[in-house]
């Protein structure tokens, strides 16, 4: 009987976090996409001249496999590291979730100033993730804000092959 309920339990935890990932991963996507249309339309708006002159070769190339799966485990193990540091601080999670999504945000837009809006969008969606599902481990959390980042990172770049006609 405990053993049953025991299952029970760990199916419930399961399906549960895959109902989470799933929500998380069309939150960050949406609002990755919604922040990066206002950014780009302001964009293009007040700086006309200078984004149509500006030579956007990329100082960098990632494959489909380092952009989808690579580059978000990486960076959702250091997210994991950094939040982890300063749950040890006096911050609350909250302050925690828009500091680091602020940190992540300016990293990202230093490669292109557009993507700044919505990386803090996805990635304030990835901090939530670890850190909600942080008190059950910490690589459950690391996959917590791996899965919508890894699908983040898969919509955007067939949007990007899509509409380049690669």
């Amino acid at each position: 009987m405990i053993c049953i309920t025991l299952e029970s339990t760990q199916n419930k935890n399961k399906q549960y976090f895959f109902k989470y990932a799933c929500v998380a991963s069309i939150l960050a996507v949406a609002g990755n996409l919604l922040a990066s249309f206002f950014a780009t339309l302001v964009t293009h708006l007040v700086f006309t001249t200078q984004v149509q002159t500006a030579d956007h070769e990329p100082l960098f190339e990632l494959s489909f496999i380092e952009l989808i799966l690579f580059a978000p485990m990486f960076e959702s193990v250091l997210l994991g590291l950094f939040v982890c540091l300063l749950l040890r601080s006096k911050l609350s999670p909250t302050q925690i979730i828009y500091l680091s999504a602020l940190l992540w945000a300016i990293l990202h837009g230093l490669f292109d100033v557009e993507r700044f809006l919505g990386t803090l969008c996805g990635f304030i969606i990835f901090n939530y993730a670890f850190v909600n599902w942080y008190p059950k481990g910490f690589w459950i959390a690391v996959l917590a804000a791996f899965i919508p980042h890894s699908f983040n990172n898969l919509i955007a770049f067939l949007l990007i092959t899509f509409i380049s006609g690669n």
